[in-house]
């Protein structure tokens, strides 16, 4: 007579009205997140089957995550940035709340190019530059800013044409170039898709060693940036935004939400973003090799970055002082592919 095999039998669900911890903390190399509030309600977990399990839960409902206090701190040169980016499938880009970005950038340069002050204000409008738009305002006649194939200029009235970024790449995702009239006369300076050109850039692979699509005209330009200062507002559209492994739909566009306030001292130094209302329909990504969704996400962030002469002391700290998410499921079923 045989045997019968043991099984282990299944692991009972766990479920939870509500579970609340205090002082949340999680590090690994580089990485440092820290809550100093979390509260799960309606928590519903099937442990992990067998001892040694990547993560302690087999699968994982959470009708709502309610965070207070949450900070983010990554430290790592901007190379390894640029890595992660260049691992990205072409294709892996949800950018579609860059279609609808508005509203302007306004940088204060002291001891310009041109030997004087300098403000330069770039309005951004459904989602691109216009560069007839743009103003670099000094003592003097005012100059001109545009794109050619041959990168990013400013026109002096007096001292001609000078170059700030030149192009290493044939062609710059999402630029228009400078058009001229028969006459030799300009008819535009040009024109840049914001969407199309981060997505290029990203996508793309155009990030090489961990450097933009391009290089200062001028050594001297590089010292510019530790003489400018920058604030603006960008207003996000309506829709995805992130990559396959983590992207926000994001919704609001017309109630105000979504805005990016952009400030700093010394744009070389240090760069400041706050969103004081995140507001998204959902949220999906990957976790363990698995796709996760939830539903609407709402949060007040803050997003800095610091570096000093140091690479390795480059910083990025994202701090959330209330994070929500509702419906939160793992594993989910992912889309199908469209009809």
């Amino acid at each position: 007579m045989r045997k019968p095999t043991r099984t282990s039998a299944p692991a009972a669900s766990v479920q939870l009205e509500r579970l609340q911890l205090h002082g949340w903390s999680w590090q690994a190399e580089g990485c440092r997140i820290a809550a100093a509030r979390v509260c799960l309600r309606g928590l519903a977990a099937r442990p992990a089957g067998h001892a040694g399990a990547a993560l302690p839960f087999e699968s994982l409902t959470v009708g709502e995550v309610d965070c207070q206090g949450v900070e983010m701190e990554l430290r790592a040169p901007l190379a390894h940035a640029a890595g992660w980016a260049r691992a990205a499938a072409p294709g892996a880009w949800h950018l579609d709340a860059l279609g609808g970005l508005h509203g302007f950038v306004h940088a204060f340069i002291t001891d310009a190019l041109w030997k004087v002050d300098a403000e330069v204000r770039v309005p951004v409008a459904h989602g691109a530059v216009d560069f007839d738009q743009v103003t670099v305002a000094h003592i003097g006649p005012d100059s001109s800013m545009g794109l050619s194939r041959g990168g990013l200029y400013v026109d002096a009235r007096h001292g001609g044409r000078q170059y700030l970024y030149l192009w290493t790449e044939g062609e710059m995702p999402g630029a228009t170039y400078e058009q001229r009239d028969g006459g030799g006369r300009r008819g535009s300076r040009g024109r840049l898709d914001v969407r199309q050109f981060v997505h290029g850039v990203l996508a793309g692979g155009l990030l090489g060693a961990g450097a933009l699509p391009g290089r200062p005209a001028h050594r001297r330009l590089a010292a510019t940036l530790d003489r400018t200062r920058l604030n603006g507002e960008l207003q996000l559209g309506d829709g995805a935004l992130g990559s396959a492994d983590l992207h926000l739909v994001l919704e609001g566009h017309e109630q105000g939400s979504n805005k990016v306030v952009v400030s700093a001292a010394v744009v070389s130094h240090k760069l400041l973003l706050r969103l004081h209302e995140l507001r998204a329909s959902q949220a999906r990504g990957r976790l363990d090799g698995r796709a996760w969704r939830c539903g609407a996400v709402s949060a007040d962030l803050s997003v800095k970055w610091t570096r000093s002469r140091d690479p390795h002391a480059e910083v990025l700290v994202v701090h959330a002082g209330h994070l929500t998410l509702r419906d939160l499921a793992w594993p989910h079923p992912e889309p199908g592919p469209k009809a």
